[in-house]
């Protein structure tokens, strides 16, 4: 900002910039990242421009663009015959249109801008404000957000007000350099429902740590108020696999361990295939779980069901079955290597106590279908 202390600077308008002007493209870009009310551009004053005309201000005349909020500053600079918006805080990286293959890497991240280099390496910068994914009943499975600008709380945790993603050399994902970022991108694909994306994120968010106001923050934003309630079968895998990689930090999930893995459970054929837990997984989660209703932890107002606990010992004790079956009961002659049982693990299942809740209650109950009926019933 020196180069500019003696050149006399005008502030433009960018709300109301006209159509089809280079001030409204340039507010479309700066829109994604900002509100427009503390984004400032400064272009060169010349008296003898009409101001008042569309035209009057061009790519030639723009000389500074800050974002106090973000702490953002972008210089403007003629390069091969174009002018670049370049970044005052990270040193040769300027805005570029360019998508090209990025485009379905950047789905689901709409405040963001790319940035790229002289050498042709991109970088994904985003501003880091709370993302809230509404509930809307005409589409109950929205990707839609809204971003909270006006929470105090969660930017006054903020270490940096954005984040910068540095793309691969494949430009098909991003690089987290922080906990808080990769957090914040796990929080971003699981939003808009890229659940295979979040768990290839999930191990970029494994910690053993305490985690700070920030972190703590947007991992609690996945089940907050603010967003619509997802019950989806790979959603729930997900923040299986978050609790996985976060059991040994001391911190308390904003989320259920033993309701979410009933919940996987009761709808396990559902899962995607590349969200189901492993059997290792699923038998450490299952350490943590309830399995019997006599558990002090048993509350049904947090959720617990007779079922729900039916369903996690039945499973886990199968999966210990599963164990002892491959390690088999003996030894081969001359050395120790383990000889696995004949025939199919097999291991005794508890059928759950009848319950008169609404959610478990059906197990109990006959519904009869098509298949019971006559050709004549049918007609009928």
């Amino acid at each position: 900002a020196s180069d500019f202390d003696e050149e006399e600077l005008i502030l433009l308008d960018l709300l109301h910039a006209p159509p089809d002007s280079h001030l409204h493209h340039l507010a479309s870009v700066m829109g994604r990242i900002e509100t427009l009310s503390h984004v400032l551009a400064w272009a060169t004053y010349d008296d003898r421009h009409p101001l008042g005309r569309s035209d009057a201000i061009s790519q030639a005349e723009l000389r500074i663009v800050s974002l106090p909020r973000l702490k953002l500053t972008f210089q403007a600079l003629r390069v091969e015959g174009s002018v670049r918006l370049y970044s005052v805080d990270h040193a040769d990286l300027y805005i570029t249109n360019e998508r090209n293959e990025t485009s379905a890497m950047l789905q689901g991240i709409p405040h963001s801008l790319l940035l790229s280099n002289s050498n042709g390496e991109m970088s994904v910068l985003v501003s880091a404000w709370p993302p809230c994914r509404p509930s809307l009943h005409s589409v109950p499975f929205s990707t839609e957000l809204v971003l909270d600008r006006a929470d105090r709380k969660w930017f006054t945790s903020l270490e940096h007000p954005y984040y910068m993603y540095p793309v691969h050399v494949s430009l098909s994902f991003l690089y987290s350099t922080t906990l808080a970022s990769a957090l914040y991108l796990l929080l971003l694909r699981y939003l808009h429902r890229q659940y295979t994306e979040v768990v290839r994120l999930v191990d970029t968010v494994g910690t053993d740590a305490a985690l700070t106001a920030e972190e703590r923050n947007i991992l609690e934003f996945t089940t907050c108020d603010k967003n619509a309630v997802d019950s989806h079968p790979d959603a729930t895998a997900c923040r299986l696999k978050i609790s996985v990689v976060m059991l040994d930090a001391p911190l308390q999930l904003p989320w259920d361990i033993s309701g979410e893995m009933s919940a996987y459970l009761f709808r396990l054929e559902h899962v995607s295939a590349d969200c189901l837990l492993t059997p290792e997984e699923e038998l450490t989660l299952l350490k943590k779980c309830i399995c019997d209703v006599a558990d002090k932890r048993y509350d049904k107002a947090q959720g617990h069901t007779p079922l729900g606990v039916a369903l996690c010992r039945n499973r886990r004790t199968a999966l210990r079955a599963r164990v002892v079956h491959a390690r088999g009961a003996g030894c081969g002659s001359g050395d120790d290597t383990p000889v696995p049982l004949a025939g199919e693990p097999a291991c005794a299942i508890e059928l759950p106590l009848r319950s008169d809740d609404k959610w478990s209650s059906w197990v109990y109950q006959w519904h009869p279908t098509c298949l019971d009926e006559t050709p004549e019933s049918l007609e009928a």
